[in-house]
């Protein structure tokens, strides 16, 4: 009688902390670090299925991939905007002194300078990002370093957290010979540049970027000297 009551209590204990192992898979992958539902689906059919050591697999390989990640090195983030802001348009330069006599003599009247395009080259440019539509509708992210990646999660640049159509590492911005470009990383839902499908792109001022719902504008803050 007192084995089988014995029997019965171990046999309680582990399926307990069974279910508990399970839940604890489950809330990990799916609220931390928020993979794709097939990932999940995985992981959970090996912790149902191979009691403790898969729960000990699962663990052992968030680690290993934490600490083999090319993002878990700290990185500086961009500065963070909240409120919209008119960027003033520089006062156009000229390039010869009787020209400017002839601006002075003629009155104080300038003309703005034309937007850069992609395909021009300026080593003091600096971008920002203004999110027009999305969760993060408003928000504006100032480019100062590059690779900029768009996801989810706390090991991207720009964070989408509450666009569930943004995967974890959706798009990265970067800078190949002075040009802006974005390239999708292999995301679910895909990466859009003016409505089209994109893999890799140059970017122009006044491009809009399309990742889950939200929708991504490219402008500039300093013109190039």
């Amino acid at each position: 009688m007192k084995t089988v009551l014995l029997v019965t209590v171990v046999l309680f204990i582990v399926i307990v902390l069974w279910a508990i192992s399970i839940g604890i898979t489950y809330w990990d992958a799916a609220s931390r670090r928020k993979l794709p539902g097939i990932e999940i689906a995985a992981w959970i059919a090996l912790v149902v299925f191979i009691p403790g050591i898969g729960f000990a697999a699962y663990f052992f390989a968030r680690l290993l991939g934490n600490s083999l990640s090319p993002n878990h090195q700290k990185v500086e983030r961009p500065r963070r905007l909240t409120n919209l802001k008119r960027q003033l348009i520089p006062e156009q330069r000229t390039g010869t002194i009787p020209a400017a006599e002839f601006l002075q003599s003629t009155g104080s009247e300038t003309f703005p300078a034309p937007l850069p395009s992609a395909g021009m080259r300026a080593k003091n440019r600096q971008y920002i990002i203004h999110i027009l539509a999305g969760p993060n509708n408003g928000e504006e992210y100032i480019l100062d370093n590059f690779p900029v990646r768009i996801g989810r999660g706390f090991d991207v640049f720009i964070s989408l957290d509450d666009d569930h159509g943004v995967s974890r590492q959706h798009a990265e911005i970067y800078q190949q010979t002075g040009v802006l470009r974005i390239r999708d990383l292999n995301s679910t839902h895909g990466t859009k540049v003016n409505d089209f499908s994109i893999t890799d792109k140059g970017l122009d001022p006044g491009d809009q970027i399309q990742v889950g719902v939200s929708i991504l504008k490219v402008g500039v803050l300093e013109q190039p000297v």
